[in-house]
């Protein structure tokens, strides 16, 4: 990862076990298919500016904003005009983005912050830092958020990332960098259908923005519940509560695609709903765990949703795994490896299936906790910063459904131990 300096002229080469590597995997014909939705998007001329004169006459944002927005944008095409070259059109396309939001009507007050926040950074970036390599993500002066170069859409927000690096400031039980970086997230969340989602504002493997992904919201989830443990703060549980709505909807709006009676997949993009990831699905089911657990989130919704969803990874599991030991003997040598109670493992047999990536299933049913027992689970956005002063009625709970690490006698030529394909945090000291 790249860290620039004050002027963003000069940049480090840092490494921060706080981000995960594993970047985010396009959808087959990804590349050709968002070159052919950015063709299709014919943008008109000064859509953006009127879009801000509809929000500020409608009174969805004042004057003072309207200004500020309005300034940022000119920069922009300002220093746009100003550029030569690979600068000009990557700056380019990043306007254009944010011109297809407005166009699509999608610029609403909320979006305002993250979409504006993206123009901006790609203004500073492109003007004075040194052109990056595809894939190289960057953190800018004084900030913890996480932005990666995608040849052809700039300097982008990396959600997935960013909220690892909560993550790995829970499991470190850091409360301050925990808080400074919920303190850069917590504004950028948006309401999409109802519910509060961190979404991508860029094309990418077909898709339009805006969208968002199971895998960054299921990590969002997970790292909020556990920062309310770790910091006492309800509103952090409250937002993660209205985070499982895009669990609920199905493609474009959500990313719920439904399989069988009582069974749905949680694809890792909502503009894909035929794509499927594993380990993107995997991560989604273990922020819902957290979110369901007695000791964390306490909600029956998320209970309800990783329920369908486990069903489903046992489905597929039982289909893809030749073995003939019957399944309720595989989840007996899961057992093994798993923690207490059991949840998530990786399977401790020779199938070849299981040993090539299957985080397998729960083999105890998820306890139920009372209703009613988290009352903090409507706590309007708005109220997220004064409400950081509370203390939540819930103290720091154990945490269970991790990913584990694959097991070391695999078959030849298979993958072998190793850290998990996606980070998850750990359970908090003195909570094992």
């Amino acid at each position: 990862m790249l860290v620039l300096d004050q002027s963003a002229r000069h940049e480090r080469a840092v490494n921060d076990p706080a981000v995960p590597a594993t970047d985010m995997p396009p959808p087959p014909g990804g590349a050709r298919a968002a070159r052919a939705a950015r063709a299709r998007a014919a943008v008109r001329a000064g859509v953006t500016r009127t879009a801000l004169r509809g929000l500020v006459s409608s009174g969805q944002i004042d004057q003072v904003e309207y200004q500020d927005r309005l300034n940022v944008y000119n920069q922009a095409v300002s220093a746009r005009n100003g550029l030569s070259g690979k600068r000009r059109k990557e700056l380019g396309w990043v306007i254009g983005n944010t011109d297809e939001i407005a166009q699509k009507g999608a610029l609403t007050a909320a979006r305002l912050e993250p979409v504006f926040l993206v123009l901006a950074k790609n203004t500073e970036f492109w003007r004075n830092s040194p052109i990056p390599a595809s894939g190289d993500r960057v953190q800018f002066y004084g900030s913890q958020l996480i932005f990666q170069y995608y040849p052809g859409e700039g300097m982008q927000l990396q959600q997935l990332a960013t909220w690892g690096k909560v993550n790995a400031a829970v499991n470190d039980r850091s409360k301050s960098l925990a808080t400074y970086r919920l303190d850069e997230l917590v504004p950028l969340a948006v309401n999409r259908d109802g519910g509060v989602a961190w979404e991508y504002y860029f094309h990418f493997g077909g898709g339009s923005p805006p969208w968002t992904s199971s895998l960054s919201q299921g990590t969002a989830v997970q790292a909020l519940i556990h920062a309310s443990a770790l910091l006492r703060n309800r509103s952090y549980a409250s937002l993660a509560y209205q985070s499982l709505r895009i669990f609920q909807l199905s493609p474009p709006r959500g990313v719920r695609t439904r399989t069988g009676p009582g069974r749905a997949s949680y694809v890792i993009y909502s503009f894909a709903p035929r794509y499927f990831v594993l380990n993107a699905f995997i991560q989604a089911l273990n922020g819902l765990w957290d979110m369901g657990s007695p000791k964390l989130g306490r909600s029956a919704k998320a209970r309800t949703l990783f329920a369908i969803g486990d069903r489903e990874a046992t489905a597929r599991r039982d289909a893809s795994c030749p073995s003939s030991t019957p399944a309720a003997g595989r989840a007996t040598r899961c057992r093994a490896r798993s923690p207490t109670p059991a949840t998530w493992c990786s399977c401790a047999t020779s199938c070849a299936a299981c040993a090539t990536g299957w985080a397998h299933l729960r083999t105890a049913p998820m306890p139920r906790s009372s209703p009613g027992t988290w009352a903090a689970d409507r706590v309007p956005l708005a109220a997220l910063a004064p409400a950081r002063k509370q203390r939540a009625s819930a103290c720091p709970g154990e945490v269970t459904g991790w990913l584990r690490h694959p097991p070391a006698r695999t078959a030849p030529g298979l993958q072998t131990a190793g850290p998990p394909l996606f980070r998850a945090v750990s359970t908090p000291s003195g909570h094992r």
